[in-house]
This record gives C-alpha cells, sequence and structure tokens, in this order.
C-alpha cells in the first residue's frame, strides 16, 4: 500500500484514489483497515475516517480511454471486511509504504 496525503486546496475527486484490495488508517496504538473483494475508490478527508466510493456517474467523458460518460450504472455486490488491530510498534511516519499485517492479509486473499 501507498501512503497517501489529502490536500485541502484541491476538490474531492483530486482526493480520491484507487483501492484494489485494502486501505487502511492507523495511529500510534490502533490500526483500521478495509479488504475489499472488489476494486473501489478511497479516500481520508477527515482525520480518523475513510470514504469509500462504490460507484460513479459522470455525464462528461473524463479522458481516461472511455471517450464517453460513463452512465450505465448496475446493481452490484461489494463485499468488505472490517479489521480493528492493537499496534504493537509504533507507526512509521516518513515511509512511503506500509505493509498489511498477516491477519489482514489473510482475510484479504479470502475475500479474493
Amino acid at each position: 500500500t501507498i501512503r497517501r496525503k489529502t490536500y485541502s486546496k484541491i476538490p474531492l475527486q483530486g482526493n480520491v484514489y484507487p483501492m484494489p484490495t485494502m486501505a487502511y488508517i492507523e495511529d500510534d496504538h490502533v490500526r483500521f483497515s478495509i479488504l475489499s473483494g472488489q476494486p473501489s475508490g478511497v479516500a481520508s478527508l477527515k482525520s480518523g475516517v475513510v470514504d469509500v466510493f462504490l460507484d460513479r456517474r459522470l455525464l462528461r467523458d473524463d479522458n481516461r480511454g472511455v471517450a464517453q460518460g460513463v452512465t450505465d450504472n448496475r446493481e452490484i455486490v461489494s463485499t468488505f471486511k472490517l479489521l480493528f488491530e492493537p499496534r504493537s510498534t509504533i507507526a512509521d511516519r516518513s515511509s512511503l509504504t506500509g505493509y498489511p499485517t498477516l491477519l489482514a492479509h489473510q482475510h484479504s486473499i479470502e475475500l479474493l
């Protein structure tokens, strides 16, 4: 996983990042992980809050290869697991990457 920053000067869509399988937030004592069975968008716009975007609809082309708006939304089944884990080591704030715990990795494989 890659550490992401939230920027208050850009619009909401600039702070939404892809979540292929998992995302987490943590402090020095607790880690909260969201494990997903399907790709989604995720943002953490406030401290201690994680927003998961399940769907999107665009009336105009977003220049991402479709060459048309995304208006054909379909009902899909989304599967998530939420995992709260105590931290035994202090979180490394300088690292740009993070790693899931063994328990989170195991649950992620079960979902996939």
